[in-house]
């Protein structure tokens, strides 16, 4: 009698599933074992370790950046920009509340230690991240990941953020998503006497004070 148990061993995937019209969900996050000509328009890339997401757009040669607005629907970053800091530290403790380390020039800088739990405050130089979008991610000597998410930092304002304290000779390496033009999917309505200054085209706007006799 035939089984009919699941069988096992590998199977093989269609190359169908690349084909334009459908779309993925990738989570690699090393982009070199990806071949982006194959990959479909549309296809999303989740980190499956910060949860952060981006999207494949006809035309563009890199992932899109992709976020939750304060009303719960999707916004595309257009204007994102991928930056990266390094900081070494040259003193994890100058014994006065404040540590020392060097800039991604080569610079001196002095941070300061929260005494309210010891963490180390950085002030990046080179842009600004978006708060509370989990697009801020801290690299410790090429190896130990920290984001909100997963603990280790936490979110002081666009230019600053505090992380548990390293060791002397420690790098740290902040990855971040410059503030950045999103945009709607779909078209919003706004209500005010003034115009928007946040506007899109394909936006409505509704001035209550005007009144059509």
């Amino acid at each position: 009698m035939e089984s009919l148990g699941t069988n096992r061993g590998v199977r093989k995937v269609s190359e169908k599933i690349t084909e334009q019209g459908r779309t993925l969900i990738i989570t690699e996050t090393n982009n070199d074992k990806l071949n982006w000509g194959l990959i479909p328009d549309g296809t999303l890339h989740v980190d499956p370790v910060t949860g952060a997401m981006s999207v494949k757009l006809f035309g563009e040669s890199t992932w899109v950046p992709v976020m939750i607005g304060g009303s719960g629907a999707l916004e595309i970053a257009k204007d994102a920009i991928l930056k990266y800091e390094v900081f070494t530290i040259t003193n994890a403790d100058n014994q006065d509340g404040t540590f020392s380390y060097t800039n991604t020039k080569g610079e001196e800088r002095t941070g300061y230690i929260d005494p309210a739990d010891g963490w180390m405050v950085f002030d990046l130089e080179e842009g600004t991240y978006v708060l509370n979008r989990n697009k801020l991610e801290i690299i410790v000597d090429d190896v130990m990941h920290r984001s909100v998410v997963s603990g280790g930092i936490r979110e002081i304002d666009e230019e600053r953020f505090a992380m548990v304290p390293v060791k002397t000779g420690s790098e740290v390496t902040v990855k971040f998503i410059q503030n950045f033009d999103a945009g709607s999917l779909y078209p919003r309505l706004f209500i005010s006497e003034t115009e928007p200054i946040a506007k899109e085209y394909g936006d409505l706007w509704m001035d209550l004070s005007e009144v059509i006799q």
